[in-house]
């Protein structure tokens, strides 16, 4: 048993219906103001698609789109700048550090242990 004002609500494509003791019915919207009513299923569509706010909101949603997109490629623009400093430098000390234990010393570079300090690299 159901009780009293306990409806069930169905959408399909001819629109919204109520289902109430056992019949559909269309449901429908009332507007202030209005004599007529508005189909709900007509209002959430327009709604849905934009129809509803009128043209310049289709305006409004593109330029809600380029700067979404505006804003993903900054992001990674500012990620990938640093990214590639780094690693560049990163390169860049390991090679030096390559090619500073690689070479060969004279006897005169060469230091005993506490003899003097290390030169600055």
């Amino acid at each position: 048993m159901r009780a009293s004002g306990d409806d069930i609500l169905v959408a399909a494509k001819e629109g919204i219906f109520r289902l109430a003791e056992s019949k559909l019915e269309p449901v429908s919207l009332p507007l202030e103001g209005l004599e007529n009513r508005v189909e709900l299923q007509k209002l959430v569509n327009d709604m849905h698609t934009g129809q509803f706010f009128g043209s310049w909101f289709y305006l409004l949603v593109d330029l809600t789109a380029v700067a979404l997109i505006a804003l993903s490629l900054s992001g990674v623009y500012i990620w990938y700048k640093p990214w590639l400093a780094r690693r560049k430098a990163r390169l860049r000390n390991a090679a030096h550090a390559s090619r500073t234990a690689a070479a060969p010393m004279a006897a005169e570079q060469r230091e005993t242990v506490g003899t003097r300090p290390w030169p600055a690299v």
